[in-house]
């Protein structure tokens, strides 16, 4: 697996790697062009390529997933995503 060149990809890798939502390659483009607005659209978007309904996720796990792209890319300058140097 290539290294992750933005933030966005760094949360798709770690979503992938660590909870097994793997968009195919398509999906995971279509989404870094229009990225959404915040952590839980970001997690819907990812959910709904994976052909899951958001709403019948387990809440603790949406909350780790939730916290995970926050993480990366809503961390208000203090998350690994400001750490990563990443854009």
């Amino acid at each position: 697996m290539a290294k992750p060149t933005s933030r966005a990809e760094a949360a798709l890798d770690e979503l992938c790697g660590t909870y097994g939502y793997c968009l195919p390659v398509e999906k995971a483009e279509a989404l870094l062009a229009e990225m959404p607005a915040d952590a839980e659209a970001f997690v819907d978007a990812v959910l709904l390529g994976e052909g899951l309904d958001p709403t019948l996720i387990d809440k603790q796990q949406r909350h780790e997933l939730v916290e995970v792209v926050r993480d990366w890319l809503f961390d208000a300058g203090r998350g690994r995503g400001t750490k990563s140097g990443l854009p």
